[in-house]
């Protein structure tokens, strides 16, 4: 047998493998999949307004206006004026968590677009999204930010708050340009060699780390650079063996 074919062979008899699930999202709808937003893009306002999502003032939820980083739907985190999202989640008090989500821009404005994620009231990241005129409809260079948190009580809540103003763009001057938001995840923070976060180091962590990284799935940015890559895996592996 050739060494290509059996390394097929080997990667097809792990991905059929019962291994131990990845960590839970505690996120509900958290690609903004739901309700269909159709061919371009639905302005949504008001509680409930994306299933598990609230949403203060106004924004605009994508459909087939621009591509998403997952799945086929994301949304503009401005509407007629800057908005947010926000969303109740069930945690556990003294549990640390990684919040991970993808950003990108309102392209057809033209200045940087700038966003809060606030976590039970408390603002624990600010990115600021560079304005990129390379960025269109097909290719939005989206690119993944996490940052860790700690829950301190059963029920938590997670937003994302647009603080982007008017500016200039392809439609003149308007508050409709803001941040890009998608693919959204909350999951119990662990130990980096922890890949599957079951509290033990050891061939599951390797294997359910091997079947998103031949894939090129997102999961494996084990560097989080937005970019699956051998560097991910040579990271991974100084991880496994550091152990926790």
């Amino acid at each position: 047998m050739r060494p290509s074919t059996l390394c097929f062979a080997s990667f097809a008899l792990l991905s059929a493998l019962a291994l131990p699930a990845l960590a839970q999202n505690l996120v509900s709808n958290p690609g903004f999949e739901s309700p269909p937003a159709g061919p371009t893009f639905v302005n949504r306002g008001g509680p409930g307004a994306m299933g598990a999502w609230d949403v203060l003032n106004n924004l605009d939820h994508i459909g087939g206006f621009w591509a998403a980083a997952e799945g086929s739907q994301s949304v503009d985190m401005n509407g007629s004026s800057a908005a947010a999202v926000s969303q109740a989640l069930a945690t556990s008090p003294g549990q640390p968590y990684r919040i991970r989500y993808a950003l990108s821009e309102n392209f057809y404005g033209y200045a940087d677009k700038t966003m809060t994620v606030i976590w039970n009231g408390a603002i624990v990241d600010s990115p600021v999204i560079t304005h990129n005129p390379a960025r269109s409809p097909t290719n939005m260079l989206w690119f993944y930010r996490d940052v860790l948190v700690t829950a301190s009580a059963a029920s938590s809540t997670l937003r994302f708050e647009s603080t982007t103003g008017s500016m200039d763009g392809t439609q003149g001057f308007a508050a409709f340009y803001g941040p890009a938001l998608d693919d959204v995840s909350l999951t119990p923070a662990c130990c980096p060699a922890d890949f599957n976060c079951d509290s033990l180091v050891n061939s599951g962590d390797f294997f359910d780390f091997l079947i998103p990284f031949f894939s090129s799935d997102p999961a494996a940015d084990f560097n989080r650079d937005s970019a699956v890559n051998s560097q991910d895996f040579f990271d991974f592996i100084a991880a496994f063996f550091a152990g926790c």
